[in-house]
């Protein structure tokens, strides 16, 4: 046979006529109760501004596309994918709560909270491309291709 479900007793250990004075209705002092008394709570951090949340390299992006650069260049420029620099301008663009236009985001971002190491690697990479474009790495598309090289080298 099963027990009847019945509440707990209100005098028992953890009920609430524990917390409670004896007979006068008001709540025991925390520490007469038990209960450990917590520090005051400290006033909340201020919520970082949205530019905090880029990245450098989200930010040499954001300098590139701001010079004209499509994202093919920027791409090739730093070595990774297309979708790479589409993601890091997607990052931006959340971060700064923009949707879809490039034109918006560039003016909507706060370009004095732009780190100095982002600026200068910008203007390095400015410079070097003001020079002329790098060699492209020179790539083997095809098995037939790389046994020409081979017989050719023998």
């Amino acid at each position: 046979m099963s027990r009847p479900l019945t509440p707990p007793h209100p005098g028992g250990p953890g009920g609430v006529s524990a917390a409670l004075d004896q007979g006068q209705g008001r709540l025991a002092p925390p520490a007469a109760a038990g209960l450990q008394v917590l520090p005051p709570e400290t006033p909340a951090r201020p919520a970082p501004s949205p530019a905090a949340r880029l990245r450098p390299t989200d930010w040499l992006v954001l300098l590139l596309r701001r010079q004209g650069w499509r994202v093919g260049a920027i791409a090739t420029a730093l070595g990774v994918s297309p979708s790479c620099i589409a993601q890091r301008l997607h990052r931006a663009r959340f971060a700064l709560g923009i949707r879809r236009s490039s034109k918006r985001l560039l003016e909507a971002v706060p370009w004095q909270q732009c780190p100095a190491d982002a600026q200068v690697a910008a203007e390095r990479l400015l410079a070097r491309w003001r020079q002329g474009p790098p060699p492209a790495p020179e790539r083997i598309s095809s098995a037939r291709t790389r046994q020409e090289e081979a017989h050719a080298a023998s």
